[in-house]
């Protein structure tokens, strides 16, 4: 699985969890934002280029695809 060369971003949700966030890019598979917490993991493949950029508030609701 090749990685994006920056370490994983992190941020805290509403609820206080801390999120880790990096972009991957799978063999065979679009490149996705994996966000990983010890409450769950999530995998989003439509996200905007500058997601490193984004507020905390702005990552959260991008891993729960609204």
């Amino acid at each position: 699985m090749a990685e994006s060369s920056r370490a994983p971003r992190q941020f805290n949700d509403a609820n206080g969890v801390t999120w880790r966030v990096r972009e991957l890019r799978p063999a065979g598979r679009p490149r996705a934002l994996y966000f990983e917490s010890d409450a769950g993991f999530r995998r989003v493949t439509r996200y905007p280029e500058d997601w490193r950029d984004l507020p905390a508030g702005e990552l959260e609701l991008l891993s729960r695809g609204t």
